[in-house]
């Protein structure tokens, strides 16, 4: 009879100890998918926040860029007095200006839907409703522009 008490008994502790254990792998599980959605969402915001710095910096060379009004009136006066290098040079420089200006203007154009693509995945994200083919979509496209275009090289001519 001592032998099967020690057996009931071995095997309540075992159930107990499995039990347990079962619970720590649960909650270990459950602690991973959190890592893991958090990870996600931080990229996004990452990603969100690159994007819009960015923009930024792509505005502000645009805004410094130059002004094609006084190019024009420096190529009328080289005109005028008769000096063609100084007309001819002002030309040139208005001519890289114009197209540092729209491949600026372009960037800015990208990096807005950026941005609103990530603000959309973001809010889809935290509504719960990122499906995991959108998301597997979004990372691929956005991996394919980082691919396609240098850090910083945005559209500059």
């Amino acid at each position: 009879m001592g032998g099967g008490l020690i057996k009931a008994i071995t095997s309540y502790f075992r159930g107990f100890y499995d039990d347990i254990v079962r619970e720590d792998t649960s909650d270990a599980h459950d602690a991973e998918q959190h890592r893991d959605k958090n990870g996600v969402r931080g990229e996004l915001r990452s990603k969100l926040g690159r994007a819009i710095a960015e923009r930024y910096t792509v505005k502000k060379k645009l805004e410094e860029g130059g002004d094609l009004a006084a190019l024009d009136e420096t190529i009328e006066r080289g005109i005028a007095a008769g000096r063609d290098d100084l007309a001819r040079a002002a030309i040139a420089h208005k001519a890289t200006l114009s197209a540092r200006t729209n491949g600026l203007e372009a960037a800015i154009t990208q990096l807005d839907r950026e941005i609103q693509e990530y603000e959309n995945a973001l809010a889809d994200y935290d509504a719960g409703r990122l499906s995991e083919e959108r998301l597997a979509r979004l990372t691929k496209e956005l991996a394919d522009l980082e691919i396609a275009t240098p850090p910083g090289k945005h559209g500059e001519a």
